[in-house]
């Protein structure tokens, strides 16, 4: 047998190798493939997510669209009776974010639309399939046209005002009348806090608030107080004391002269220039009015019932009444109201008007009228515009009881010309004209006529010093010592007056026949009152005439004195109460009771506009805002105080701006800045449920145009900017 050699070579070690490469192979193909299975899961879970975030992308863009353009957008509508086109600022007629159904007449059908349902709007291109959304909103608190904001000035002080942003105290009712507030479309919308010393009464709708309420009682159910703050913000049963928060705070100094004493208002046309103004008669003349910055004194003396009336002023009583337009302070160059003047809340060098009332002097408007006043910047506090005295100090017009019985006496004062003709002659010759009628005495002027004729005495120069202009006259009396013999008629003697160059005035009292020298005292109170209180005295000259009869009959006039004596009442500061004038309107009760200052529309509805760009001050008196069907804007801009007030109405203008606030200091009747939280709930079909994590939640704000001549707030669809504040896809 033959023995075999072993072959040396590698073939079982390369099937080794064969072997452990076929074993690593499937091993990594087997990895790969589970690799690539998980990628793939992946890839799938991605675009599910991104699918999600793009659908919750699309919808809260779609809602942003909604708010901007409101009811320029398809299928977004508002409450009838809404200005239209109509976008959401946060306002108090009801509505949400997307409009609302019902009408602003029966505020108790209206119903907010809150949130918007998109079917089928987003289709997955992947998937091939669609989305639902539900996008819900609410406002972020002290965005909106009630924005709180810091609120111009702050608050007021004293007891009630809460202290927190934007709520300084916006309205205070000092006396047991209250305040009523009356609005046909649910809400009459005041910013800050509100405190009255007596009832918030309301026969249609209520009274809304940003602030807080304060008073003894309320309306109830329905037509009860609401606070932005909610049921804390409201106390009807408050039991505290209600404080004046500007008791301490003087009016502004009437003008005045050199001399220290007041200056006269002036007028131009029907522009009026800072001073004292005792009648109402220029002012109810001029259909448009302007008044330059300064401080103005309204106390008229028009009713003939004042203890210091007086025949220079005519008897039409104490009331100005505005049919036409009214601008008080530096003007800004437009006729627009508002919009007028420049106002202290926009400007730090703003020059304005302080309108101070006394007596029972009162301002209305009629149901055309038109008033935008604008107070001076007062370093961030509010400016008082209309300021009623309420005679509790000097200062504030306090008088004492007996103020009207003992008037300043002139001395008598006796001509300084005399200038005789047709006869008339110094007897015995020596003394000057002028010297033989200063007193009785022996000395006279003498005329003797045989038949007919007549002679004059032409009496100037009557200086009476120290009358200061704008003084009430209460009388001026003509001294005449004279004589006409013989009696039987021969002689007939007269008085005429006349200022300047003006005509030649019978004077309403003529001197009698005197048989011997007689002093005859000549009321001349009628004739001469406006000419001395307008201080033209000095420039008057009162001529004695002696007619004689014709015929034989020889007759002799004799003149010895002529002397004036002037009475009168300075101007003074005479707050607006009983004692200033007895059963004064302002401080009645009942019937005779009168507002000092507010709208009285009598004839239909208001038709105006009042804008008072500063506090409106009249702790004695009430206000009347009866702006019933008007849509004008009435805006009392930083604050009322008043014993009592009456407001009510349907606003009409689009924003429903309050009537009564405490402004943010910068431009803008209302704040323009609304912002808004979004979320975003997703769903394969129906109505999403708005539980859960929304697949996106945003804050959006709307800032809207305002007006550059009337400082209006003007949200317009379209035109809002809208700045995305944060955007948060769910994780």
């Amino acid at each position: 047998m033959t023995k075999r050699t072993a072959r040396h070579g590698d073939d079982g070690a390369m099937l080794l190798v064969a072997l452990i490469l076929i074993t690593v192979i499937a091993i990594v193909t087997v990895a790969l493939l589970n690799m690539g299975n998980g990628r793939f899961a992946a890839t799938i879970g991605l675009r599910a997510v991104a699918s999600t975030e793009y659908a919750a992308d699309a919808a809260a863009k779609i809602a942003i669209s909604d708010i901007e353009l409101g009811t320029s957008a398809p299928g977004i509508t508002a409450p009838s009776g809404v200005t239209l086109p109509w976008v959401y600022n946060n306002g108090i007629d009801g509505t949400g974010c997307f409009g609302g159904s019902g009408s602003l007449g029966s505020p108790e059908s209206i119903v907010a639309k809150t949130s918007v349902n998109l079917s089928s709007f987003y289709s997955d291109p992947q998937s091939k399939t669609t989305k639902n959304a539900t996008v819900t909103c609410s406002p972020v608190p002290g965005t909106g046209i009630f924005g709180l904001g810091s609120g111009a000035g702050g608050s007021t002080g004293g007891s009630g005002g809460s202290g927190g942003a934007g709520s300084g105290r916006a309205l205070t009712i000092l006396g047991s009348g209250g305040l009523g507030a009356s609005s046909k479309n649910g809400a009459f919308s005041i910013r800050g806090d509100v405190m009255s010393a007596g009832a918030i009464t309301s026969s249609k709708g209520y009274l809304y608030t940003t602030g807080t309420v304060k008073a003894p009682s309320c309306s109830t159910g329905g037509n009860a107080p609401k606070s932005a703050q909610g049921a804390s913000g409201v106390d009807c049963a408050y039991a505290g004391t209600v404080d004046d928060p500007y008791a301490g705070v003087a009016p502004n100094s009437i003008p005045t002269d050199s001399s220290g004493n007041w200056v006269l208002g002036a007028q131009s046309g029907c522009s009026f220039t800072a001073g004292y103004y005792p009648d109402v008669t220029p002012l109810n003349a001029c259909t448009n009015a302007t008044f330059a910055p300064g401080t103005y004194y309204f106390d008229f003396h028009n009713n003939s019932t004042d203890p210091t009336y007086s025949s220079q002023y005519a008897n039409s009583g104490d009331l100005w009444t505005v049919n036409g337009n009214v601008v008080g302070g530096q003007s800004t160059g437009s006729s627009s109201i508002p919009g007028s003047c420049v106002s202290p809340i926009d400007s730090t060098t703003a020059q304005g008007v302080q309108f101070i009332f006394g007596g029972d002097s009162q301002m209305t408007l009629g149901k055309d009228g038109n008033v935008e006043l604008c107070g001076s910047y007062n370093n961030g506090k509010a400016p008082i515009v209309i300021y009623g005295l309420d005679g509790t100090s000097s200062a504030r017009g306090l008088l004492a009881a007996n103020y009207a019985a003992s008037p300043t006496t002139s001395p008598n004062t006796a001509p300084s010309t005399v200038t005789p003709s047709g006869g008339f002659a110094v007897s015995p010759v020596g003394p000057t004209d002028a010297a033989a009628v200063a007193n009785a005495d022996s000395t006279v002027e003498k005329w003797t006529t045989a038949s007919g004729g007549t002679a004059n005495l032409s009496l100037s120069g009557f200086n009476i010093p120290g009358i200061p202009s704008g003084s009430t006259i209460k009388s001026v009396t003509l001294t005449l010592r004279h004589q006409e013999s013989p009696t039987s008629g021969t002689l007939t003697p007269s008085l005429k007056f006349k200022v300047g160059s003006g005509a030649n005035n019978s004077t309403t009292t003529q001197p009698t026949i005197k048989s011997s020298l007689t002093t005859e005292t000549l009321d001349l109170t009628s004739d001469l009152a406006s000419v001395v209180a307008a201080g033209n005295l000095g420039n008057t000259t009162l001529q004695f005439i002696e007619t004689a009869k014709n015929g034989s009959t020889k007759g002799t006039s004799q003149v010895d004195q002529v002397q004036l004596q002037v009475a009168y009442w300075a101007p003074r500061l005479r707050g607006e109460t009983a004692t200033a004038i007895p059963n004064n309107c302002v401080r009645a009760t009942g019937g005779s009771h009168c507002d000092l200052f507010g709208i009285s529309a009598s004839g239909g509805s208001f038709k105006g506009a009042l804008v008072v760009n500063g506090t409106t001050y009249v702790p004695v008196g009430s206000v009347n805002g009866n702006i019933s069907n008007g849509s004008g804007t009435v805006a009392l801009r930083w604050g009322l105080v008043a014993d009592s007030a009456d407001l009510n109405g349907w606003p009409q203008y689009s924003f429903s701006y309050p009537l009564v606030s405490i402004p943010d200091s910068g431009p803008g009747l209302g704040s323009n800045f609304t912002a808004v939280d979004l979320k975003v709930y997703l769903c394969d079909s129906g109505t999403c449920p708005t539980t859960g994590t929304p697949a996106l939640t945003a804050r959006v704000s709307f800032t809207d145009p305002i007006d550059s001549t009337t400082d209006i707030v003007t949200p317009t669809a379209g035109a809002r900017i809208v700045s995305v504040m944060s955007w948060a896809p769910a994780r």
